[in-house]
């Protein structure tokens, strides 16, 4: 039973640390520590549970509180520092807000929550990771204008995905590789029309 809820358990020492990053006023070397065990955790709870077989709605949505919690504490930081131009930051908030929103379409469609894992969406991913680096080394504001462009990119592939494939999770995860994968369905007859097509000749 434990061995099922070890995901859980790696998510959970994520939304941990994102509460202690909470209590941060400057991105220092234990901030930048505390944020890397958040990232990590992020990278192997995903394939853990996979590799267990103990994905669920409720691993789906840790996940999700997880990330917003890590990144609620870097912007925090970010904010009380004025790094970030407001503009910029509800460009940002605006499309991860519409990411979040693709969960619960589709937990309408599917009474499952979960959010589709774009192309788009790792790379903004990857980026806001790098986020306090960035910062370090002088370039915070390139790096989240790409996240920006990155999450608006992300959330219209992710909002199309999920309104429109029968099974989202395992659809493409780019809009070309989705009209693709539908263009090709509807092109290729059924395997019934396929047997009526055989047996007529």
């Amino acid at each position: 039973m434990l061995k099922k809820q070890l995901p859980n358990i790696i998510t959970g020492t994520r939304i941990l640390g994102a509460v202690v990053l909470l209590f941060f006023r400057e991105i220092n070397t234990t901030f930048l520590c505390i944020y890397s065990f958040c990232g990590f955790t992020d990278l192997i709870d995903g394939p853990v549970a996979r590799k267990l077989n103990a994905e669920s709605n409720v691993g789906a949505l840790l996940d999700t509180v997880g990330d917003v919690a890590t990144y609620v504490a870097l912007a925090k930081i970010l904010l009380s520092k004025h790094l970030v131009p407001l503009r910029v930051l509800i460009w940002y908030v605006s499309a991860a807000a519409l990411i979040v929103a693709s969960g619960f379409i589709a937990f309408a469609r599917f009474r499952k929550f979960f959010i589709v894992h774009s192309l788009f969406g790792k790379l903004m991913g990857f980026l806001a990771f790098t986020m306090p680096f960035a910062l370090q080394l002088g370039q915070l504001i390139p790096c989240f204008v790409a996240i920006c462009v990155s999450a608006t990119v992300s959330a219209v592939e992710t909002a199309v995905i999920t309104g429109k494939a029968d099974d989202p999770e395992h659809a493409p995860i780019s809009l070309i590789g989705f009209f693709r994968a539908e263009k090709a369905a509807k092109s290729s007859p059924d395997p019934i029309s396929q047997s009526r097509t055989a047996f007529l000749q």
